[in-house]
């Protein structure tokens, strides 16, 4: 996810969801001049947050897709001057390439 002076970063547009996956994963990558960023785990569509953090490169967040929401706050440049990026993994299972599904 990309920020600018001019652009605001929008990680999960949709607000809290569900990715209809049994676990899924969130890694950290990288994170460049941005403030924001921020998971939210909750049990609804965000009313009752259970969980909120800051991933810092090589963190790892697991949750059980079945059971909660999740969301990342948008993310803006600390320094106008330039550019900002939060850069994630997000891993699922089961898979969603149908290839893999097993049946």
């Amino acid at each position: 996810i990309k920020c600018s002076k001019t652009l605001e970063g929008l990680p999960a547009v949709e607000g809290h969801h569900r990715d209809g996956k049994t676990f899924i994963a969130i890694f950290c990558v990288s994170r460049h001049n941005v403030n924001g960023g921020e998971t939210q785990i909750s049990y609804d569509k965000g009313d009752n947050i259970v969980h909120r953090q800051t991933l810092s490169p090589g963190e790892i967040l697991i949750m059980d897709d079945t059971e909660y929401f999740h969301y990342a706050t948008p993310i803006e440049c600390i320094d106008d001057q330039q550019d900002g990026f939060r850069d994630i993994f997000l891993f699922s299972t089961p898979s969603s390439r149908a290839s893999e599904v097993l049946y």
